[in-house]
């Protein structure tokens, strides 16, 4: 029996250690409204106007647009994060952020030697292309389920698809490595009994005993993904444009979670403490070309690869209860995989009032439901086959809008307005699992599992937030010198997430009305609700770029 437990406890912690999810492939897609002040102050509606440093992350062949002229320039940024949490009462936060959001060199060479090709140019540069840096608390009084009942369900799937549901003592690590193994060790779930008085799989403080509760979430999240770009870019008769970027990213992203559960009725508790490091590397190429038939219209299209990035999870955990010795810690973990975020491709067309300014619209499409993991070469792939799959099922394309305008007070002067719409990645489903719904699924092996768990559970960290729609304010102002040049913007940007410290799971067993523990085929007995909460981010961001041309 030892040599069972020890091969059942290698396969738990070999299923913690690769579950990946649909969340984190959102968490590690997304991109911010990042560049230049001159970018941002109009919304990031760029793709067709070009002259700009951001063209090297947007459409590379708005670099084209420069003629001769060099330039250098970089883009301090300040970003201030308010989080509201609406739960049994809201809860405030808020966090300061300063970073460099843009950093880029520019050559121009004129060709005065050929009859169509009038200039080429070069770009080198840095882009901070997503920056997250928020804290956000959440209480619930009295809510419909708990921590406990979903780490004790998601024991008894396990015991029920083993045939070891009168054996929970397979669950016991001295060495444990997710949720399941420092529950049972801490006794935050303990031995259940069926009416006959014999043991049945495993429950939780509150499903035996029947207790309200009240939960607290704390959360702490940081997140940066920069690029170092090297482009080329080139103009054909001053009406066509093709360009061309390769950036090398850098990602970096730490997620600290706190979870608190007390029973209303007794001194019981679970506290949950979870830390979570993902680290990862990769490159994408950028591709465009810019159309200006007449001096006045202009169009951009613009393709982007996915990137391919090498990412690796450091992540530990630990749990406590009211029990005598009810205490557990994970060791530190690394687990190294692959993943591709999704392509997009963006059109865009501006027209430029003479001298007086322009006006830009842009439509982006990221199709989120093409992102996938890869296993490191060591690793076994078809665990994160299941996930890409519920991917394809559950995320979608994500559309953009953007819209932007420059009017020149004067020669000198500009003042600009931008605005920005972005739709959710997560398919409309996605938000049924706030009613209550769950999706059960047949893996090909034999055993039940539930699409829940691979949407928003992974390593030790089963709390998460689901991004809907974003909409971006934003306004800017800018001055020109005798070769510089001073641009200013703020950006205001309204984000909407839901957020829950567990998601929602069937069950295969349940507790009847007098605490007997019961085996059902019906997956829906003693399934776990999750507890949602809206959040809402109010993030406002100051860039000042300074530049100089040559």
């Amino acid at each position: 029996m030892k040599h069972l437990t020890i091969i059942l406890s290698a396969v738990l912690m070999a299923t913690a250690a690769s579950a990946q999810n649909v969340v984190d492939a959102s968490r590690f897609s997304e991109t911010s409204l990042s560049g230049t002040a001159r970018y941002r102050s109009m919304g990031g509606a760029f793709g067709a106007v070009g002259g700009d440093a951001t063209a090297m992350n947007d459409n590379p062949a708005g670099l084209g647009i420069y003629r001769g002229t060099s330039e250098v320039s970089f883009t301090p940024q300040v970003t201030t994060y308010n989080t509201t949490t609406k739960g049994s009462s809201e809860k405030d936060t808020r966090e300061t952020d300063f970073s460099m959001s843009n950093l880029s060199y520019i050559v121009s060479f004129n060709t005065e030697n050929s009859s169509s090709l009038v200039n080429f140019n070069i770009g080198v540069g840095f882009n901070h292309s997503e920056g997250v840096n928020r804290k956000y608390r959440s209480y619930l009084a009295n809510p419909h389920s708990s921590f406990g009942a979903y780490i004790a369900n998601q024991a008894n799937n396990y015991l029920v698809n083993t045939s070891q549901y009168d054996n929970p003592g397979v669950l016991e690590s001295n060495n444990p490595g997710n949720l399941v193994e420092m529950a049972y060790d801490s006794y935050v779930i303990d031995d259940a009994y069926d009416a006959d008085g014999n043991i049945c799989g495993v429950c939780s403080y509150d499903q035996k005993e029947g207790l309200s509760n009240s939960q607290s979430l704390y959360v702490k999240e940081k997140t940066r993904m920069d690029e170092y770009n090297i482009s080329a870019a080139a103009n054909w008769s001053n009406m066509f444009y093709g360009g061309i970027t390769l950036s090398i990213v850098d990602f970096n992203s730490t997620v600290e979670s706190e979870y608190q559960e007390d029973y209303s009725k007794s001194s019981g508790y679970t506290d949950y403490y979870n830390n979570l490091e993902t680290k990862g590397s990769g490159v994408n190429v950028k591709m465009g070309l810019l159309f200006k038939p007449v001096d006045a219209w202009r169009f951009g299209l613009a393709f982007h690869t996915p990137t391919w990035l090498f990412m690796k999870d450091i992540y530990d955990g630990s749990m406590y209860s009211n029990a005598p010795d009810g205490h557990s810690r994970t060791d530190v973990y690394e687990y190294k995989y692959r993943f591709n975020t999704p392509w997009e491709l963006q059109f865009s067309t501006a027209y430029i009032l003479g001298t007086r300014g322009l006006i830009s619209f842009e439509y982006d499409m990221k199709d989120f439901s093409s992102a996938s993991y890869k296993e490191d070469k060591s690793n076994d792939q078809y665990l994160l086959d299941v996930t890409n799959d519920v991917i394809k099922d559950y995320m979608q394309p994500q559309h953009i809008f953007k819209v932007g305008g420059e009017l020149r007070a004067t020669p000198r002067f500009s003042i600009r307005a931008g605005y920005q719409y972005r739709t959710s990645p997560f398919k409309k489903e996605v938000m049924d699992e706030w009613e209550g719904r769950s999706w059960t699924v047949y893996d090909g092996r034999g055993t039940w599992g539930d699409d829940n768990e691979t949407l928003f559970s992974s390593t030790t960290k089963p709390n998460y937030s689901i991004t809907d729609d974003q909409h971006y304010f934003c306004i800017g102002c800018g001055w020109k010198g005798r070769g510089w040049f001073i641009d200013l913007a703020f950006a205001d940007q309204l984000r909407k997430d839901k957020i829950a410290a567990f998601p929602t799971t069937d069950a295969l067993m349940y507790f009847d009305n007098d605490g007997n523990a019961v085996l059902s085929a019906k997956n829906q007995d003693g399934a776990v609700t999750a507890n949602h909460i809206d959040m809402t981010s109010n993030i406002m961001s100051w860039d000042v770029t300074v530049g100089f041309k040559f």
